[in-house]
C-alpha cells in the first residue's frame, strides 16, 4: 500500500506545518510513500527556506509550486497529478494525523480488502492544546446504534449525510484509480470545495467508516475561514455551485438549504461588521431562497436598524453560524458567541 499525502500551503505557520509533517512521517509501524507540499504562491520568505529544508530533511517530501494563488482546489489538484502512490490522503498545513492512522487503515483493509475509500472520526486541537472529539460520522445514516467495527456506507443516504453533517477531507484515504481521470476538484470554488468532492466521490464508490479518530484539525484563526472572504460571494461558491450542478441534481434541496443558511450567515457577518447594506443584501438573497422565511428578513431588518452594539447582542434571534468580527484591514480580531460577546 503506497499512499501519497497532498498537503496545499499558503502562508503557513512554520511551526505547525513541521508538526504536522512530522505526525505524518512518525506513523506507527506502517509509513506513508510520499508527502507532496504544494507551494500556492506564498509570499513569506521564512515559509519557502522552511519548505525547502523540509524537502532536503526527508526523501519522502516533495515540493512543487503554483505560479498564481489557485486556493485549496488549484493546489490539490496539482498535488493530484504528482502522486505517484495507489492511495491518496490529504493533510492541511495545520492540522495532525493521530500516530495510529495508517495502523487504522491497514486494519480495516484486512477487513474489507476490496474497500476503495477509508474514513473515520475527526477531533478539534484547540488554542489551549487540548483534543476534543468531535461529534461521530455517520448519525444521520445509522444512529446511535451502531458496532465498533467498520462499516460501509453507501447510496443517497450517505450522501445525504455528507451535506448535511459534513465529514472533514482529511479524514478521508482514497484509492487513486478512483480519483484518475473520474474526478478532482472544481477550481472555481474557493469554500466548500470538498464537500462537493466528498458528494460526488459518493456517487462513485462506497466509503468504509472507521469509528477512530483518523484526523486532528487545529482551530485557529488565520485561514480563509476567519478572513474577509466571510463576508462576501466568496463564502458561498461552494452551495452555489453544488446547487447549480446537473451531477448533483438529487441533492438540490440539501444545497438549497445549505445555501440558505451561507447567505444568512454572510448576511449576520455583514452586520456585525457595520455593513448594513451588502448584510441587508445577502439576507433579501436568502429569503428569495425561500420566501416562506419571510419572518427572518423581518427579524433581520429590525436587527438591522439597530444600534451597533445591540445588533451584535441580538443577531443570534437571525443566525446561529459561526460570526467574526474584523478589523478595518479585514483582518480576524475575535468570534461572536452566543451571548454576544
Amino acid at each position: 500500500m503506497r499512499v501519497s499525502v497532498i498537503c496545499p500551503v499558503y502562508n503557513a505557520n512554520i511551526s505547525h506545518l513541521r508538526s504536522a509533517i512530522r505526525s505524518v512521517l512518525e506513523q506507527r509501524d506502517f509509513e506513508v510513500y510520499e508527502i507532496i507540499l504544494i507551494d500556492d504562491h506564498s509570499t513569506a520568505p521564512a515559509l519557502k527556506d522552511a519548505l525547502n529544508g523540509l524537502v532536503k530533511e526527508n526523501r519522502k517530501i516533495s515540493l512543487y509550486q503554483t505560479p498564481m494563488n489557485l486556493g485549496p482546489s488549484g493546489a490539490r489538484n496539482l498535488g493530484l497529478s504528482k502522486a505517484a502512490g495507489d492511495w491518496i490522503a490529504f493533510l492541511d498545513a495545520d492540522d495532525l494525523w493521530p500516530s495510529n492512522k495508517m495502523e487504522l487503515v491497514h486494519r480495516a483493509l484486512a477487513l474489507l480488502p476490496d474497500s476503495r475509500w477509508l474514513t473515520g472520526d475527526v477531533a478539534e486541537l484547540d488554542q489551549t492544546g487540548q483534543i476534543k472529539v468531535k461529534q461521530r460520522f455517520g448519525c444521520y445514516i445509522a444512529g446511535d446504534d451502531r458496532s465498533n467495527n467498520v462499516q460501509r456506507m453507501t447510496g443517497h443516504s450517505f450522501s445525504r449525510s455528507l451535506i448535511l453533517e459534513g465529514l472533514h477531507l482529511g479524514t478521508s484515504v482514497i484509492r487513486y484509480d478512483c480519483l484518475k481521470e473520474l474526478l478532482n476538484f472544481d477550481e472555481d470554488v474557493r469554500y466548500g470545495e470538498d464537500v462537493i468532492f466528498l458528494v460526488k466521490l459518493s456517487l462513485l464508490i462506497p466509503a468504509d467508516y472507521i469509528p477512530n479518530i483518523s484526523y486532528i484539525y487545529r482551530r485557529q484563526t488565520s485561514s480563509m475561514m476567519w478572513s474577509k472572504g466571510r463576508l462576501s460571494s466568496l463564502y458561498a461558491t461552494g452551495p452555489v455551485s453544488a446547487f447549480q450542478d446537473p451531477q448533483l441534481k438529487a441533492f438540490r434541496r440539501e444545497f438549497r438549504w445549505m445555501l440558505y443558511s451561507v447567505y444568512k450567515n454572510i448576511a449576520a457577518n455583514n452586520i456585525i461588521n457595520g455593513r448594513i447594506f451588502p448584510g441587508f443584501q445577502y439576507a433579501l438573497k436568502a429569503f428569495f431562497l425561500d420566501p416562506r422565511t419571510i419572518l427572518d428578513l423581518l427579524i433581520f431588518t429590525a436587527i438591522s436598524l439597530s444600534p451597533g452594539t445591540s445588533r451584535i447582542s441580538r443577531i443570534r434571534l437571525y443566525s446561529n453560524s459561526e460570526l467574526i468580527l474584523l478589523d478595518d484591514s479585514g483582518q480576524f480580531m475575535s468570534t461572536i458567541t452566543h451571548n454576544g460577546r
